[in-house]
């Protein structure tokens, strides 16, 4: 799940599901209607990215070994999830590639910090192609990092990728985030 505060809109989300399960997301929860745009939590092996779009899935989680290609060729949106600013390569070898259909998740993990993720999202904004400078770039972590919301206002990030969210897990969040707390 990504999260991000924006100007707009308190949170935009984007709810990813295994790409057979993208269907059942978007039409029995109709999550769209909740401003929430669905993806796939990872490429389908058989290269059958038609499921996904049928299913009203705008983005596919990919790693830097995928077929990042096929995905924008589906006319897909890549959520490109990289440890290091070298696993950026891929994306050069891509084309009809823009900011609209590339996001990039740098994970972290136990060893990493507020310092050295803010260098290597810097690092992986000045590294992206001309036609992908405004794209999003997301941390990507878990909720067992006990300063998540010290890495969602790392500057040059627009927000953070949840890939172990619960629905339980996000409403105890989203209120931490806003600053504020729900009321019943």
């Amino acid at each position: 799940m990504e999260m991000s505060v924006d100007s707009e809109w308190p949170l935009n989300i984007l709810m990813m599901a295994p790409p057979h399960l993208v269907s059942c997301l978007t039409r029995a929860a109709d999550v769209s209607s909740m401003g929430i745009i669905a993806g796939a939590s990872y490429t389908p092996g058989d290269g059958n990215y038609k499921q996904i779009k049928s299913a009203k899935g705008k983005w596919v989680l990919a790693r830097p070994a995928d077929d990042i290609q096929a995905i924008v060729s589906a006319n897909l949106g890549a959520v490109l999830l990289i440890e290091k600013v070298g696993e950026l390569k891929k994306i050069f070898e891509t084309s009809n590639l823009t900011e609209k259909n590339l996001i990039v998740a740098v994970q972290i993990n136990s060893i990493s910090t507020l310092e050295t993720t803010k260098k290597i999202v810097e690092a992986v904004r000045k590294k992206l192609p001309k036609e992908c400078t405004e794209a999003t770039i997301l941390i990507s972590g878990s909720f067992e990092h006990s300063n998540l919301l010290e890495y969602s206002n790392i500057g040059s990030a627009s927000g953070l990728l949840l890939l172990d969210a619960s629905f339980d897990s996000i409403l105890e969040l989203i209120p931490r985030m806003l600053g504020c707390h729900l009321k019943d």
